[in-house]
């Protein structure tokens, strides 16, 4: 029985010698022309690559030029609308004021209606007196 385990790991280490995992060797035959196009190929990804960078190098400094408009768009934003409520504050109050104008203008304009009257009866009155009185001194001065 001691045998067998000793048979079985000699036929193992003989099997593991001729495989010899982790070694692999395969040929690859690459013309002049193929390596050629290949380092081409690669000076023109390096060549794109390098224009990539600098395109997003370019992109990010747009990108930070725009976030700061951006940001004081924002501030003009936030003034002009301060703005605008102090404007619709004021409206108000000057709508409210020409209301209270207007409703003087009316008292003011019925009350020089009223004097106009007044003034109006008083001269009448004034000249039926008169009148009177000149009648009245023709029909002495005549008697």
């Amino acid at each position: 029985m001691i045998r067998v385990p000793k048979l079985l790991s000699i036929l193992l280490l003989c099997f593991l010698l001729l495989v010899q995992p982790g070694i692999c060797s395969a040929m690859y035959q690459i013309s002049e022309t193929e390596l050629t196009q290949l380092d081409s190929n690669l000076i023109q990804l390096q060549n794109l690559n390098s224009q990539l960078l600098t395109d997003l190098e370019l992109s990010k400094t747009d990108l930070q030029t725009a976030r700061q408009k951006l940001e004081k768009y924002q501030a003009d934003l936030k003034t002009l609308q301060n703005q605008l409520l102090q404007l619709k504050n004021e409206s108000t109050l000057a709508k409210t004021d020409l209301t209270t104008a207007q409703a003087l203008l009316k008292i003011a304009n019925e009350s020089l209606q009223k004097y106009e009257q007044e003034v109006k009866s008083e001269k009448t009155r004034l000249t039926w007196q008169r009148n009177l009185f000149a009648g009245l001194a023709l029909y002495l001065a005549v008697k």
